[in-house]
């Protein structure tokens, strides 16, 4: 079976956007009818003697210089047309990838980019590297003068679901661009699905792709045993497919970067966390424990917004904000667990001439990982300097809401709350504190828990 034209494949993405293409469409079409090529039979593409598709001399008349512009429209890479295989560090990047198994697949991926065959699959959790490559081998494939398809998974089931509306010609169009790619790249499969409906659409489609034996690269944070046997016996079919687990870096240099001792985790989790209080706790002081621990609880099976658990010392914030970790990790998300005054120091020491560590990007870090929790607020010791990072923490993850937790002994209902921070950046951080858009704000009363009497 001959390959599919690539103008034919190229005149389904005018559709996507007709407006834009219509004249040069209309041009290329009249300039299309007047070339016939015998030498690949108007396919556009030929195969060389190592059976590698290679565009025809008859691609140069057609579409010129632009041949190469078009492939990459068609691609839909976008923003990651500048990763390559180079730029890629293999061993010493910043994606808590285990060295060793980023490394066997980064070399699988050049293997698959330079002669596309079969399905490969990188699993892995969130932030290994998985996209990179999946990127990597697109825009590789896209040096080459070759067409492929790169489409994220919560994007490919939004045109799943159009192309399934009646009457929607152009967007079974696009569907079928998907389906029948000569290359398809599916960065994030499983995540963002959230129906049986949207899991047995693209399943079928990559079924259907299977049974063509379409070349196909798969990106998924699911472990193996959290995808459906149809699939699984499909990913790791080793006369068709190359299933890659990337691990995460070793668990204790992971547990340095989140901030949190191996002890505090085996202590501290949600499942052990006394809703009742320590002895002499009144009914009021449970309920304020009990509804702390719904929204952790909430919080921990799906990050979003903000929470801000406060009341004096020893009722449990810090409790709630470790179990919170704990959960996160279990699920291999991106964390980072600081006391509040050691974050400072941290920062401090990062940014002196002395230092061996780079500031801006430890900073950045903090300011920008997937769910930051910050322990103990207000106990700080500050100058101006350290006021401003503070707030600059505090402000980007507001804006972007960013996944945040914050224990603190301030009341925020307070007509004056002291956070101990001057006048200059108390007042905006307070208000972001109590914006009810995005903060959800619970007080907690009870005795001190570590308050139980020495042992005799």
């Amino acid at each position: 079976m001959g390959m599919e034209p690539i103008d034919k494949i190229f005149s389904r993405i005018d559709l996507t956007n007709i407006s834009e293409n219509i004249s040069k469409t209309n041009i290329e079409t009249d300039k299309e009818q007047n070339i016939d090529c015998k030498i690949c039979e108007n396919f556009r593409w030929i195969l060389s003697e190592n059976k590698v598709r290679e565009p025809c001399q008859c691609q140069e008349q057609l579409w010129g210089t632009n041949t190469k512009i078009r492939i990459q429209k068609y691609s839909e890479i976008g923003n990651l047309s500048d990763i390559t295989f180079n730029n890629i560090k293999v061993g010493v990047n910043d994606f808590f990838s285990d060295p060793s198994s980023f490394r066997k697949a980064y070399h699988e991926a050049i293997s698959f980019a330079k002669n596309p065959y079969g399905w490969i699959i990188f699993s892995g959790p969130s932030g290994t590297g998985k996209s990179l490559l999946c990127a990597a081998i697109t825009n590789h494939i896209i040096s080459q003068n070759n067409p492929v398809k790169y489409i994220v998974s919560h994007a490919l089931i939004d045109q799943l679901k159009l192309s399934f509306e009646e009457h929607n010609n152009e967007y079974n169009a696009s569907y079928d661009q998907v389906l029948n790619a000569p290359v398809l790249v599916v960065d994030d499969y499983g995540s963002m699905i959230n129906s049986a409906w949207s899991i047995e659409r693209i399943d079928q489609l990559l079924i259907n792709r299977y049974n063509k034996r379409l070349p196909t690269v798969i990106a998924t944070s699911l472990q193996r045993d959290q995808i459906e046997n149809r699939m699984f016996s499909r990913f790791t079919d080793n006369s068709f497919s190359i299933f890659l687990a990337i691990k995460n870096l070793k668990k204790q240099i992971y547990l340095e970067e989140i901030g949190i001792s191996n002890n505090l985790l085996k202590k501290m989790r949600l499942n052990n966390f006394d809703q009742k209080g320590t002895t002499g706790t009144t009914t009021a002081g449970r309920r304020t424990l009990s509804e702390a621990y719904d929204v952790a609880k909430s919080f921990a099976d799906q990050p979003s917004g903000w929470l801000y658990f406060h009341g004096p010392t020893g009722v449990g914030k810090t409790h709630l904000g470790i179990g919170i970790a704990n959960s996160c990790i279990e699920k291999s998300m991106d964390i980072i667990f600081r006391f509040v005054p050691d974050l400072l120091d941290e920062l401090r020491k990062s940014y002196g001439p002395e230092s061996n560590s780079n500031f801006d990007k430890t900073f950045d870090r903090i300011k920008k990982c997937e769910i930051l929790i910050l322990d103990d607020f207000g106990s700080q010791k500050n100058n101006s300097w350290v006021e401003e990072k503070l707030f600059q923490i505090i402000n980007h993850r507001h804006n972007e809401i960013l996944p945040t937790v914050i224990t603190s002994r301030i009341n925020l209902s307070e007509k004056n709350p002291n956070i101990n921070i001057s006048n200059q950046f108390a007042e905006p951080i307070i208000s972001r504190f109590k914006d009810g858009l995005v903060v959800t704000e619970r007080y907690m009363h009870a005795l001190d828990y570590r308050y139980r009497g020495s042992k005799k």
